[in-house]
């Protein structure tokens, strides 16, 4: 499917939502596409920290989608309080209430007796952000990578090798992969 997409002129190829098999689909079709077409893989995995950004960026991502990593920061949408002396962002996920009603605030869903989402708020996207670029350099360099575009070479030449060590319970499913037509990747 992603070869398709590439001969019909995608200028990327996201990839994710394939539970249980997303390493191996971010790796496969990075691979593929960094061969055949140098075309670069985004991927959208849902990484919950820095760590799962650098597996994705190993496996040959050329990007990740940090949208779960910045959705408790202050801001994305969503009610802030304090318990207990901690800043808790309010909100659900998708915005609708078990009913399918859209809320235009967490405080309005808590209203009308639906459970919001509490997560603890880690600030400002603009002091997190860099915070965990910080910690992807730091994680390159115990890799013993220099840069990110040194992390395919690695992998090609047998250098740097990844195991999976826990196996998950449920089968893997096929991946989900959307076209994106970008004219300039480069900002």
């Amino acid at each position: 499917q992603a070869t398709s997409l590439c001969d019909s002129g995608a200028d990327a190829i996201r990839v994710g939502g394939a539970q249980g098999a997303d390493a191996t689909v971010i790796y496969e079709v990075a691979r593929s596409l960094r061969l055949n077409f140098g075309i670069p893989v985004l991927a959208d995995v849902e990484v919950r920290d820095s760590g799962q950004m650098l597996k994705a960026l190993l496996l040959g991502a050329s990007t990740v989608c940090l949208d779960s990593m910045v959705q408790r920061c202050e801001e994305v949408p969503g009610d802030l309080i304090f318990r207990e002396g901690v800043r808790i962002k309010l909100g659900r996920p998708d915005g609708t209430g078990a009913d399918g009603t859209t809320f235009r605030s967490s405080a309005a869903a808590v209203e009308m007796g639906c459970a919001a989402a509490q997560q603890i708020d880690r600030g400002s996207a603009l002091g997190y952000v860099p915070l965990v670029l910080t910690q992807l350099r730091k994680s390159l360099q115990e890799v013993g990578l220099e840069a990110l575009s040194d992390t395919s070479k690695a992998l090609d030449q047998g250098l740097l090798r990844l195991e999976l060590q826990c196996s998950r319970a449920e089968p893997p499913q096929a991946p989900k992969i959307f076209p994106i037509m970008v004219s300039a990747l480069h900002c």
